[in-house]
């Protein structure tokens, strides 16, 4: 059982190491730079993020007094 369960693996293991992450239409270097992209993005709205969280996105409406 063993064995049969290794050399299983090793069949659907080998041939997703050889392709290298490359898909149909993008190459390596194409996903790396994606992936990149998206981090980056991801980085620059962690900000926006923080202040929504703790409610500094928009003023606040809690004064007794009329503000405009």
């Amino acid at each position: 059982m063993n064995k049969s369960l290794v050399a299983l693996l090793g069949l659907i293991l080998v041939p997703v190491a050889l392709t290298g992450c490359a898909t149909l239409t993008e190459s390596p270097a194409e996903r790396a730079h994606n992936i990149g992209q998206v981090t980056q993005y991801n980085l620059l709205e962690l900000n926006e993020d923080i202040d929504s969280v703790l409610l500094e996105d928009h003023p606040s409406r809690l004064s007794k007094w009329i503000i405009r």
